[in-house]
């Protein structure tokens, strides 16, 4: 498994774990670092997307509400809208990433971590996101 790989389940393991119940993701991080096999360059990038996601979370969650039709946000389970958050703050925010890249990580995430159908609904949002920028994913 590739670094940026494990640190893509890293980061939604502290995001989901964040959302569920704990306010001090950095805690969450360090305890999960300290389980997980994972290099320098993994943790820093986990920890830039982790990061950038929450400090951007309202600009990510009005996206993800926008394009994930007759859904509020409240409604999408926590490993979903973890994958749909993370992958957002990538394709908004991290522009070394093409987004087909962000896009097919979260649909790897979601059939690790999530049920069968949500792939589906995952690749929907995050498409209907790039359409909106303009872009289509290469």
């Amino acid at each position: 498994m590739s670094s940026r790989r494990k640190a893509r389940e890293l980061a939604l393991k502290v995001l989901y774990q964040k959302d569920s119940a704990s306010d001090d993701w950095k805690a969450t991080f360090k305890y999960i670092t300290d389980f997980t096999k994972i290099d320098k360059e993994g943790k820093a990038f986990a920890k830039e997307l982790i990061k950038g996601t929450l400090e951007n979370l309202k600009l990510i969650d009005s996206k993800i509400t926008e394009f994930s039709k007759h859904w509020n946000i409240s409604r999408i389970s926590v490993v979903d809208r973890s994958i749909l958050r993370l992958a957002c703050y990538e394709m908004l925010f991290q522009e070394k990433i093409p987004h087909a890249v962000s896009i097919d990580e979260a649909i790897e995430l979601s059939k690790k971590y999530s049920a069968d159908e949500s792939k589906s609904f995952i690749n929907g949002v995050l498409d209907g996101i790039l359409k909106s920028l303009g872009k289509e994913a290469k």
